[in-house]
Order: C-alpha cells, then sequence, then structure tokens
C-alpha cells in the first residue's frame, strides 16, 4: 500500500492545474510536458534546452510571479493500518 503521494501544483493564468502523482517520476514528467506545451508563450524567440531541469528552470524565471509549480512529497492519511 502506497504510504506517499507526490503532488505537483502548477498556477497559471487560466488557473490551477493539481496532480497527484505516484511518484516524483511521474510528476517531473507531467512538470516538463507543461512547460513544453507553453514555452512559446513565454519564450518564443528563445530554444528550449535539452536539459529538462534548465528547462523548467528558465520557464518558471521568465515567467516569474504569473506562473509557479509546487512538487512535494505528502502522507496518504489513512494508509497506516488503524
Amino acid at each position: 500500500m502506497e504510504t506517499h503521494v507526490d503532488v505537483l501544483i502548477i498556477e497559471h493564468s487560466h488557473g490551477i492545474n493539481v496532480y497527484a502523482c505516484r511518484n516524483e517520476e511521474i510528476a517531473k514528467h507531467e512538470l516538463y510536458e507543461y512547460v513544453q506545451e507553453n514555452w512559446d508563450s513565454w519564450l518564443p524567440d528563445i530554444p528550449m534546452p535539452s536539459n529538462s531541469d534548465k528547462m523548467v528552470y528558465m520557464y518558471f524565471d521568465y515567467a516569474q510571479n504569473q506562473e509557479w509549480y509546487l512538487l512535494d512529497t505528502y502522507p496518504i492519511i489513512g494508509s497506516e493500518s488503524i
């Protein structure tokens, strides 16, 4: 039984996307996909880096306070035997 969940939250001009993921790898994949899909809206004249972590850093650094994300691990309440 899973005892933790990795949660990714992305806030942007159209609302908030929340992903509850089985592991950090899946959450990062969702984050990378989001940035790839939206890159041209913030950085149309800058080539997208091939390094995924650098791509995410550049995107949200440029977007500054208009878009942000949080990726963290949280316990699943009630996952332990009661």
